[in-house]
C-alpha cells in the first residue's frame, strides 16, 4: 500500500488525465481485494463488510501518512508505519525508519516524474537503498 499511496500522492497534484489513470488503479486494486475474498469463500454478506473495513483502513493510512510527509516529520512517520505494519507490537525500538526514510526520497523522486510520463503509465518508484542490482 505504501507504493500506492505515494502514486496517488503524486498524481493528486497532475492533471485530469492521471488522476482519471490512478482512479483506474484504485477501483483495480479493490476490484483485486473483492475477488480474492470471495476466492477464499467470503460469501456475498459478508464481502461488503470487509470492503469496507479494508477501505477504511487504507484510506487512514493515506492520511496519517500523508500528514507526516506534508509537515515533513519523519518520527511521525515512522510511528505511523509501525502502527500499520506491526500493529500487535509495543516494542517502542521496533524501528520503520529506514522505511520512513525511502518513503520521502521515493516522494521526492516521484515529484520530478513528468506529467506526460505519469499518463503514459512510464513512473518508476525509487528502488530502496540496498535493494539496487
Amino acid at each position: 500500500s505504501v507504493s500506492l499511496i505515494l502514486y496517488f500522492r503524486r498524481t493528486a497534484s497532475a492533471g485530469e488525465q492521471a488522476k482519471a489513470i490512478a482512479q483506474e488503479i484504485v477501483e483495480a486494486f479493490f476490484e483485486d481485494l473483492d475477488h480474492s475474498m470471495r476466492e477464499l469463500g467470503i460469501g456475498d454478506t459478508g464481502v461488503p463488510k470487509r470492503m469496507k473495513k479494508l477501505a477504511g483502513m487504507f484510506y487512514g493510512r493515506l492520511d496519517s501518512y500523508a500528514r507526516a510527509l506534508d509537515a515533513g516529520d519523519i518520527d511521525a512517520l515512522d510511528a505511523a508505519l509501525r502502527r500499520n505494519i506491526h500493529p500487535e507490537s509495543t516494542d517502542e525500538a521496533l524501528s520503520m525508519r529506514r522505511l520512513a526514510n525511502y518513503m520521502v526520497e521515493a516522494e521526492n523522486a516521484l515529484k520530478e516524474v513528468s506529467e506526460a510520463t505519469l499518463v503514459a503509465g512510464d513512473a518508476t518508484l525509487l528502488v530502496p537503498e540496498g535493494e539496487r542490482a
